[in-house]
């Protein structure tokens, strides 16, 4: 959960939440950006982008924002790789 955080901050929270989870296996996650003023928060554009980056991609097959009824806009679901499957 992003909510409250600065755009340093997430980032951070946000590379060290898909390293662990991929390392332990985790097969989906999601991660709560929020929406932000007018649904045009920060970090709702910004992870996104950090997701498709060189240094995260490697660790995500793919995302998708949440059904409404789950946090829509404000969250997204995340698939991440096999760590058995894909080098490194």
């Amino acid at each position: 959960d992003l909510h409250g955080k600065t755009e340093v901050q997430a980032f951070e929270i946000v590379k060290s939440f898909i390293k662990n989870s991929f390392l332990e296996e985790r097969k989906n996650i999601i991660i709560v950006t929020g929406k932000g003023i007018n649904s045009k928060g920060k970090l709702k554009l910004k992870t996104p982008l950090w997701l498709k980056s060189k240094e995260l991609s490697k660790f995500v097959v793919g995302f998708e924002l949440m059904p409404h009824n789950k946090g829509g806009e404000g969250a997204l679901f995340v698939q991440l790789k096999n760590k058995y499957k894909y080098k490194l």
